[in-house]
């Protein structure tokens, strides 16, 4: 299974809008070129695909997305507006890869660039790890960075943002021996 993750595209309405870093499409339109070439089985999409929470940025993401020619999903991340994006395509909670699982989190914290998962996400993902599967979490705003060196959500920027549902994540990864990786792009 070849899984490819893109994350934090910042498209606007405007194909031609430059950003700070450059042209956001050109450079997503790059980036998915060199996707194709890889020749994957499912695409994930990790949050703030638009700069400007735009319907037509949204599309233009997904014209780009449908073009790879393989299974899509996406997360919203504190940039996106998931109204806009589960009108093009709906959110899913969990993808059945075969022998994994891949959980989709939504840990977003409106208005912050750190994430956060609640109760009640955190209660299911504790199911899930039980179920018997490899399970590997992804998200787009990153929770506290833990300690845990079973989870690959550590950078040094993380250590400086998050919130407290990072060291249940640290606890669960190191007690659960179907836990593979968490994906968090949004550093």
């Amino acid at each position: 299974m070849r899984l490819i993750q893109i994350s934090d595209c910042h498209l606007r309405a405007d194909p031609d809008a430059r950003s700070r870093l450059g042209f956001p499409l050109r450079q997503l339109e790059a980036v998915m070129a060199h996707a194709s070439s890889l020749r994957p089985d499912i695409l994930l999409v990790t949050g703030d695909v638009s700069q400007d929470e735009s319907p037509a940025s949204y599309r233009l993401a997904g014209e780009l997305f449908d073009a790879l020619g393989c299974p899509w999903f996406w997360l919203a991340g504190n940039h996106d507006h998931p109204d806009f994006m589960q009108e093009l395509r709906p959110f899913h909670q969990e993808l059945d890869l075969g022998d994994w699982r891949l959980l989709c989190l939504d840990s977003r914290i409106s208005g912050q660039a750190g994430g956060e998962l609640g109760r009640e996400q955190l209660a299911a993902l504790s199911l899930s790890l039980r179920a018997g599967r490899a399970v590997s979490p992804s998200m787009a705003c990153p929770p506290r960075q833990t300690s845990s060196r079973r989870s690959a959500m550590i950078s040094p920027s993380m250590r400086r943002r998050g919130q407290a549902s990072g060291s249940w994540i640290s606890t669960e990864s190191a007690s659960r021996p179907g836990w593979s990786v968490s994906s968090c792009i949004h550093f």
